[in-house]
């Protein structure tokens, strides 16, 4: 059976992970293959996971970054528009021209800026920002553009300085109870899948009638590792945007985990460990 590699996860996927575990196994399952306590002791353990994570996430700031990433998103792909739209349609030869110029850096940056972790984008736009200006001044200006271009910083800078001080918060946020919880209830799963390996085995040898439901249990609890752990490994050590899913939609958030990133996947899974 292959197993997550927490030590890849961040810890909203783990949360998410864990509970992914109880929607495969069931209570009545336990019960039938006899884990039942081991499964009631994971139970507890993530329910109480689940509340100080909840808690954890409740934050004025996460609202107010969620709104701010949405439009500086917005301003961001407005402008590419623009640009790639003029840059093939523009009526007037010396502006499209100019737009086509644009273009050209436009492209260097990443296709899905918006769509990166919350550092990161903030970086792209910002790097993106300084190059428009420094570069391109006088062709955004004969474009009538220039005003995107400042939004665009005005909205990446509020970001930023929001993005701080919710880390602060959360720094604030007893960060060593949800370690402590978070490494009790891995703990606890680790327990439980011993014992499901070693009822699997007994079970094979004495050929059970409970062989089709340990069988069917073991390949979805795998699946579901696969898919956590690939979906962790595309973005090094798990900058991977699965959603708020213990708040709303339950991280994000991963459902097949999903390797695009909305902005609530991005409030639940940006680079501020909690």
């Amino acid at each position: 059976m292959i197993y997550p590699r927490f030590e890849k996860y961040r810890k909203a996927r783990t949360v998410q992970f864990l509970n992914d575990v109880l929607d495969i196994l069931s209570q009545k399952d336990a019960k039938l293959l006899n884990i039942e306590n081991k499964y009631i002791v994971l139970q507890n353990g993530i329910l109480e996971l689940n509340s100080i994570w909840k808690n954890s996430r409740r934050s004025k700031l996460t609202a107010e970054l969620k709104e701010l990433d949405e439009k500086r998103g917005a301003v961001y792909r407005g402008f590419k528009i623009t640009m790639e739209t003029w840059s093939r349609n523009h009526y007037d030869d010396d502006k499209r021209h100019k737009a086509k110029e644009i273009m050209a850096t436009i492209q260097s940056y990443h296709s899905r800026l918006t769509e990166l972790p919350y550092q990161e984008e903030t970086a792209g736009i910002k790097s993106f920002v300084k190059n428009m200006k420094k570069l391109y001044s006088d062709q955004i200006k004969a474009l009538k553009m220039m005003d995107w271009i400042d939004n665009l910083a005005s909205i990446n800078s509020e970001f930023e300085k929001r993005y701080i001080l919710r880390t602060q918060e959360l720094s604030l946020h007893n960060d060593g109870e949800i370690n402590n919880v978070k490494q009790n209830a891995i703990s606890y799963y680790r327990a439980l899948m011993n014992l499901f390996e070693a009822r699997l085995t007994i079970a094979k040898e004495e050929s059970s009638p409970n062989l089709g439901v340990f069988f069917k249990i073991e390949g979805n609890l795998t699946q579901l590792a696969e898919q956590h752990n690939l979906a962790a490994s595309r973005s090094g050590r798990d900058s991977q945007k699965p959603s708020e899913n213990i708040e709303e939609n339950d991280y994000e958030e991963e459902e097949e985990v999903s390797t695009e990133q909305s902005s609530d996947e991005k409030v639940e899974n940006d680079n501020t460990e909690v």
